[in-house]
C-alpha cells in the first residue's frame, strides 16, 4: 500500500524533485569526528499516534542500527501513511541506509501532510547537501529554522552548509549551537564563565578543543596567538586531545597544555571554535598567515637523518603521502562510511610510480598489507608517529604533502608546505564549493572528484602536479592568486 503512495506523491513540489545523493548524515553524535554532517532534528510537535514506538527508533538510528529501524519504520508507514511523524523518520532511516530515492519519496510526502516538518526538512537538507548543492541544501535549513525557531539541529545544518557557500560570519554564529545539540547546554564547562567577548586584560582563559575533527583542532589553532594580541588576557592554557600535548606547546602566546578532563583553574573558558566568531572571521578576512605550527628542531633533525640513512637524499624531491581517514573502532557507521568515502583505495596509488619522487608514508592506522597494496616504494615512518609532534618532525623534513581529508593536510598547511589536498566531491565543510585553492592554507592545491567516488582522474591530477613540482620545485603546485 504505501509503495503506491509513494508513486502518487511523486513529483510533489520543487524541492520533492531535487536529486540526492548518497546518506551524508542523520544523527547528532557526542563522538562526531568530522565537523562537516548535518543532523537531523527530531519534530517539534507530539504524533497523532503517540502509542508509536517513534522515540525507541529515532534512539536506534542515532546509535547506528539504521538498518533494524528502517524495516520496523518500513511496516508502521504502511499502518500510518497519515502520520508525517512517521513517514519523516522513516525518511530518515532510508537516507542513513542509502536508499536515496525511497527517501525522497518518503519525505516528500511527510511535508505534504506537513509542509513545516522541522525533521523532514532537515533530512532533505542533508541530502541536498551530500549531494554538493549547499545553495539548495541553505534553502531547505532555512525552512527547517523558520519551522522551529531557535532548533539547535537547524542552526548547526545551516552553518554547514553557510561554510560551503563561504558565509563565514553567519555560519560561525550559528556553529554556537552545536553546545545545545552535543553538551546539552550552553555553557558546557558551568559553573567556569565562558568568555563572551569581553576583555580578558589580566584574566587566565582556558581555550579547549571541544567540538570537531582533529584537522579542525589544527585548523583554528591559529586564533591563539589573535586572542593573546588583541584580548590581552594574562595567560592563556589549551585543551585538547593528548595527541596535540607536544606540538600545542609550541603555540605561540600559549602559556600551557592542560589533560583532557582537567580544565585549570581559569577565570572563563571559551571552545575554540567559538574564536572565529568572536574575532568576525568573513571570506575575506581568514587570518591565513603560515606557518604558525612547527616542528621540534631535534625531532626534525632525528628524522631528517633516518631519512638521509634511507636514501632519501635532498636531491630528491621527497614526498609525503596520507591516503586514509581513520577513526576510532566504536564510531557510528555513518562516520565509518564517510571516512571510506574520503579514503583513497590503495591499489590506484599505483598510478603515481612513475613520478620522479620519493615517497614517504606519514599515513597513521594503516596495515603492513594496506601498505604493500599501494605499489609504491614507500619509506614508511608510520610505526614511529605516536603524536602530532612526531608527524610534523617528518614534514619538516619533505618538500611537499599529498593527503585525502585527514588531519595530515592541516598539519601540512599550518606548517607551510605545499599540499596537495585530495577531496571527494561532497565537500568538507571548510574546504568551500568547487574551488581549487583554500583561503586558510595559502600554500594548499585542491584537487577535487568530479564525479562521486571516482578516484582516477584526481590520481591523475596528482600525477601532473608531481611531475610540474619535480621540474620546478614544489612550490610550483600553489594555486596562483587572481592578478598574480
Amino acid at each position: 500500500m504505501f509503495n503506491r503512495l509513494f508513486d502518487a506523491l511523486r513529483g510533489r513540489g520543487a524541492r520533492a524533485q531535487a536529486p540526492v545523493a548518497p546518506a551524508f548524515s542523520s544523527a547528532p553524535s557526542s563522538s562526531a569526528s568530522s565537523a562537516a554532517l548535518p543532523v537531523s532534528g527530531p519534530a517539534s510537535s507530539p504524533s497523532p499516534h503517540p502509542d508509536l514506538p517513534l522515540d525507541r527508533l529515532r534512539a536506534q538510528l542515532e546509535q547506528g542500527e539504521a538498518v533494524a529501524a528502517c524495516t520496523e519504520l518500513h511496516e508502521l508507514a504502511n499502518r500510518h501513511p497519515d502520520d508525517p511523524d512517521v513517514l519523516s523518520l522513516y525518511g530518515w532511516a532510508l537516507f542513513d541506509v542509502s536508499a536515496i530515492e525511497q527517501a525522497r519519496s518518503v519525505l516528500a510526502a511527510a511535508l505534504s501532510l506537513r509542509p513545516d516538518h522541522p525533521e523532514a526538512l532537515n533530512t532533505m537538507g542533508a541530502m541536498a547537501a551530500e549531494l554538493d548543492d549547499p545553495l539548495d541544501a541553505v534553502g531547505w535549513f532555512e525552512d527547517a529554522l523558520d519551522a522551529a525557531p531557535g532548533n539547535p539541529a537547524a542552526q548547526y545544518n545551516l552553518s554547514q552548509v553557510l561554510f560551503l557557500a563561504g558565509q563565514y560570519r553567519r555560519g560561525f554564529d550559528l556553529l554556537r549551537a552545536r553546545r545545545l545539540l552535543f553538551f546539552g547546554r550552553p555553557n558546557p564547562l558551568d559553573p567556569l564563565p565562558m568568555w563572551q567577548g569581553e576583555s580578558l586584560e589580566g584574566k587566565h582563559v582556558f581555550v579547549w578543543c571541544d567540538w570537531g575533527g582533529l584537522g579542525d583542532h589544527l585548523q583554528f589553532i591559529r586564533y591563539i596567538p589573535l586572542l593573546a594580541q588583541r584580548a590581552k588576557p594574562a595567560r592563556i592554557s589549551l585543551g585538547s586531545s593528548e595527541a596535540f600535548e607536544h606540538l600545542f606547546q609550541r603555540v605561540e602566546s600559549a602559556a600551557g597544555w592542560v589533560r583532557p578532563g582537567h580544565p585549570p583553574y581559569a577565570d572563563l573558558h571559551c571552545p575554540l571554535l567559538d574564536l572565529p566568531y568572536y574575532f568576525g572571521t568573513d571570506l575575506d578576512s581568514v587570518p591565513a598567515h603560515t606557518p604558525y605550527l612547527s616542528a621540534d628542531a631535534d625531532e626534525a633533525a632525528r628524522w631528517g637523518a633516518q631519512l638521509e640513512g634511507a636514501g632519501l637524499g635532498r636531491d630528491q624531491l621527497r614526498v609525503g603521502l596520507a591516503w586514509k581517514s581513520t577513526g576510532p573502532d566504536h564510531e557510528a557507521p555513518i562516520y565509518k562510511r564517510m571516512r571510506l568515502s574520503k579514503s583513497l583505495p590503495e591499489p590506484l596509488l599505483a598510478a603515481l610510480n612513475a613520478a620522479k619522487a620519493r615517497f614517504v608514508s606519514v599515513q597513521v592506522g594503516a596495515s603492513g598489507y594496506e601498505t604493500a597494496a599501494t605499489g609504491l616504494r614507500l619509506f614508511d615512518c608510520s610505526g614511529g608517529l605516536r603524536s602530532f609532534s612526531d608527524t610534523a618532525a617528518v614534514i619538516a623534513n619533505l618538500d611537499l604533502v599529498i593527503s585525502a581529508d585527514t588531519s595530515v593536510a592541516h598539519l601540512a598547511g599550518a606548517m607551510g608546505k605545499p599540499v596537495l589536498l585530495l577531496l571527494r566531491k561532497e565537500s568538507g565543510m571548510f574546504w568551500l564549493h568547487g574551488r581549487d585553492d583554500s583561503p586558510w592554507y595559502p600554500n594548499m592545491r585542491i584537487l577535487r572528484q568530479d564525479t562521486s567516488g571516482d578516484w582516477a582522474p584526481v590520481l591523475e591530477q596528482v600525477a601532473h602536479w608531481l611531475d610540474v613540482a619535480a621540474r620546478e620545485g614544489a612550490q610550483a603546485v600553489i594555486p596562483r592568486k587572481a592578478g598574480a
